[in-house]
């Protein structure tokens, strides 16, 4: 489009000048802008490589602020008590008390060889059990923190933003 067309698009609705136009459209445009920044997704940046080689530490996070239900293989940003913010997979959901040892990959679960000798298990209460992609131990059973509550998780991660070259990963969520 050209100027021409923009001010015959502009005259053609009643505006004297393509900038009497867009004196009248800013605010609108601000105000939307500001509403969808309230219903938009929200980011955070990855602390470390622990999601490696998806998500390098740095990169942003850019999550579903909770709208969607999470499930096996989401990646969640979630906020354990004494933990720090994470993000990680979600491997499985597990009950309270359920002796989750069998249903772990054993390569996951370091030297344990029941469930007696893993931390938080049996579960001490329902949530997901979780891993960064490149840890070598699941999170519950390395004691990171108990099963993830639902409560905890702030949203499922739909996109993932390079914090050096800016490029976006759009995950399955």
């Amino acid at each position: 489009m050209n100027d021409r067309t923009l001010f015959s698009i502009a005259a053609g609705v009643g505006f004297v000048s393509l900038w009497d136009f867009i004196g009248w459209s800013a605010p609108l445009a601000m105000a939307g802008m500001q509403l969808l920044a309230l219903l938009s997704p929200v980011g955070v940046a990855a602390p470390t490589g622990s999601m490696n080689p998806l998500i390098d530490g740095g990169d942003r996070l850019v999550h579903d602020t909770g709208l969607g239900e999470v499930e096996q293989g989401d990646v969640v940003i979630y906020d354990a008590p004494d933990a720090p913010r994470t993000g990680h997979r979600v491997l499985f959901h597990v009950s309270e008390g359920e002796n989750w040892y069998d249903r772990a990959d054993p390569d996951f679960l370091g030297d344990a060889s029941s469930c007696k000798e893993l931390a938080n298990c049996p579960a001490p209460h329902a949530g997901w059990i979780t891993k960064g992609d490149a840890n070598p131990r699941i999170d519950q059973a390395a004691d990171r923190h108990a099963p993830v509550r639902g409560e905890w998780v702030e949203g499922r991660v739909v996109a993932v933003v390079d914090d050096e070259t800016w490029d976006i990963t759009w995950l399955g969520a």
